[in-house]
């Protein structure tokens, strides 16, 4: 099934691949989601894994709290509210 399997273990994400097609990764690195070194060599390997698989069309990302997660940063740095 592709280079992205769902049995690694991934320090802050949650991957899941119900299909060869889809992949679902979930940002979770409680409490609130926070960005570090790990964070970004995990989100690294995982978009080079996700670079190589001939099988897969849509990944989505999404956060593990809701309240907390990469784009709700973003907006706030360019002046929109959430």
């Amino acid at each position: 099934m592709g280079t992205i399997e769902t049995n690694r273990s991934w320090t802050h994400f949650r991957v899941d691949r119900p299909n060869p097609r889809y992949c679902h990764v979930t940002f979770d690195h409680a409490p609130i989601n926070t960005i570090t070194a790990t964070t970004v060599a995990e989100l690294s390997d995982l978009a080079g894994l996700i670079e190589q698989d001939p099988d897969l069309n849509v990944v989505v990302f999404d956060s593990a709290n809701r309240d907390f997660y990469l784009a709700l940063a973003m907006r706030a740095a360019m002046g929109k509210e959430r």
